[in-house]
């Protein structure tokens, strides 16, 4: 027994004995006061209700025998520099929370469970980082963001698609450049800004929508952008490639929108094609693809090096421009061949209207030249209307007929093979097949 204990001891005796003179005899003495100093207690103490007012060292184990140990009061814990401040250990059979932080009324604000599980009831500041060390972070629940998020790695469902169920607004500088095998998909609109420009700071930002590199030998990557589908009888979804609006001043021109196919780094590769083509739909329910100004503008079609193929029907100012002839020819009868040409698109369709056209007869199945020869008989316009004979037997100028067909006839006794050659729009030629007469 050490000092302190021996102090406490004697006081204990000397009130003990005042005690009972006061309780048998009736008379008071004052009972000393108790030791100042720390108590070190040797063994368990118990005490009923304990004020500390200076520092205590509390070494051994405090503890409330019978249930729950309570500080009614606000507690600090100021512990010594790189120690820890704070140590919760559960049982070796440990199935409840390790920490339960509650309100008055019993609701959990914060709770930590025995597998280090922890569960936040409301909002939450976190002005460091937040990560798992050991692996991936997971957040197993909805999250709400409402602040402003700095995703700096990667944001991806390693087990399927990254949906976003919202409008997404990004105001900075994004980079999308991994996306393998999934895809970037939402239930609301999907809409990406350029950064805007600020007067005298900083111009807008563009939008770069690009394909990957190829490799060594390798292709570069296709580019789609794509409207949603829709199931049963709904519209597909739009696709709208737009650039910026200029600024109001005197000199902001708008953006440009360029769509340009990839280069090719070998000296034997070709660069990308450029398509523009409508989806896939039945016969006779085709879409039509528009390039026009609206402002009175000028639309340049045109290819700096190569050739520009225009595979569909060529429409202008509402009117489909014919490309072919679909030729129909009778049978030879009194020396007579009676040929018709009705007038097509490039898809095939008849084209309807009246149509001034040049019309020879040639020697060649392509049409070069005009021909040495000239039939016996005038070549009569049934189809149609002559205009004028620009060569006797041999051109004329003609107009077609209201459904865009041109009827002639050509008269011959002898042996002979002509071709008819009708000179189109645009300067293009389209020949019939053989007329040939079989002669005497």
């Amino acid at each position: 027994m050490n000092t302190k204990q021996r102090q406490w001891l004697a006081w204990g005796a000397v009130a003990m004995v005042l005690t009972i003179i006061a309780i048998f005899l009736g008379v008071t003495y004052p009972v000393p006061s108790a030791p100042g100093e720390n108590v070190e207690v040797l063994g368990t103490t118990l005490f009923d209700n304990l004020r500390v007012t200076g520092t205590s060292d509390l070494r051994g184990t405090v503890s409330d025998g019978a249930g729950t140990f309570v500080v009614g009061d606000d507690m600090q814990i100021a512990g010594a520099a790189d120690a820890i401040q704070l140590k919760v250990t559960g049982y070796t059979t440990q199935t409840a929370s390790l920490l339960v932080l509650e309100q008055v009324g019993g609701a959990d604000v914060l709770t930590i469970g025995p597998s280090g599980d922890m569960y936040l009831a409301r909002t939450a500041q976190f002005d460091g980082n937040l990560f798992d060390g050991l692996g991936d972070f997971t957040i197993a629940d909805n999250a709400v963001i409402t602040g402003t998020s700095d995703l700096q790695g990667n944001v991806a469902d390693s087990l399927g698609t990254f949906t976003i169920a919202d409008d997404l607004d990004v105001t900075g500088v994004s980079t999308l450049s991994t996306i393998s095998t999934g895809e970037i998909s939402g239930t609301a609109d999907l809409e990406i800004y350029g950064f805007p420009g600020v007067a005298g700071v900083s111009n807008p930002g563009y939008i770069l929508v690009e394909g990957g590199y190829g490799a060594t030998d390798q292709t570069g990557g296709d580019v789609y952008i794509l409207g949603g589908g829709t199931a049963g009888t709904g519209d597909g979804g739009g696709v709208y490639l737009q650039a910026g609006e200029g600024g109001n001043g005197a000199t902001g021109d708008g953006g440009a929108l360029e769509l340009i196919s990839g280069n090719s780094a070998s000296t034997n590769g070709y660069p990308g094609d450029v398509t523009i083509d409508t989806g896939t739909a039945n016969p006779g329910l085709e879409s039509n693809i528009y390039i026009g100004d609206t402002n009175a503008g000028t639309v340049v079609i045109g290819s700096g090096l190569g050739s520009v193929d225009l595979n569909g029907a060529l429409e202008i100012n509402n009117i489909v421009m014919p490309a072919a002839v679909q030729w129909t020819q009778r049978a030879e009868v009194g020396d007579t061949i009676w040929i018709t040409g009705q007038l097509q698109d490039a898809t095939g369709q008849n084209v309807a209207g009246y149509w001034n056209l040049v019309i020879y007869l040639s020697d060649a199945a392509t049409g070069a030249g005009t021909t040495s020869t000239l039939a016996d008989d005038v070549v009569d316009i049934q189809g149609g209307y002559l205009i004028a004979i620009l060569e006797a037997k041999i051109a004329w100028s003609v107009l077609t007929n209201s459904s865009g067909q041109i009827v002639i006839s050509i008269g011959h006794s002898g042996a002979h093979t002509w071709y008819e050659v009708v000179c189109l729009p645009f300067g293009m030629i389209e020949a019939s097949p053989a007329i040939t007469f079989a002669g005497p």
